[in-house]
C-alpha cells in the first residue's frame, strides 16, 4: 500500500493512495496517523479522495489515534 504523509503550510495531510481502505491497510494507516501527528502543531488531514470504501476497521483505526492524541501533547 502507498501511504503519503504530505505537508501543506505546516499541516501534514495523510493520502492513503488505494482506492479501498480495509483491515489489510489499518496497520499502515495508523502507522501514516501517528507520523502526521508527530509533524503536525495540532490540525491533520485526511485526505480520502478517490477512496470508495472505508471498513469499520479503518474507522476504529482513525478514532483510536484521534483518542491518543492528548497523550501524545495533541
Amino acid at each position: 500500500m502507498s501511504m503519503e504523509v504530505l505537508q501543506n503550510g505546516g499541516v501534514p495531510i495523510v493520502v492513503p493512495g488505494v482506492v479501498r481502505l480495509d483491515a489489510s491497510q489499518a496497520s499502515g494507516l495508523r502507522d501514516s496517523l501517528n507520523e502526521a501527528a508527530s509533524l503536525g502543531g495540532g490540525d491533520l488531514i485526511l485526505d480520502f479522495d478517490g477512496v470508495t470504501l472505508i471498513d469499520s476497521t479503518i474507522l476504529g483505526v482513525v478514532v483510536s489515534v484521534y483518542r491518543d492524541l492528548p497523550e501524545q501533547g495533541h
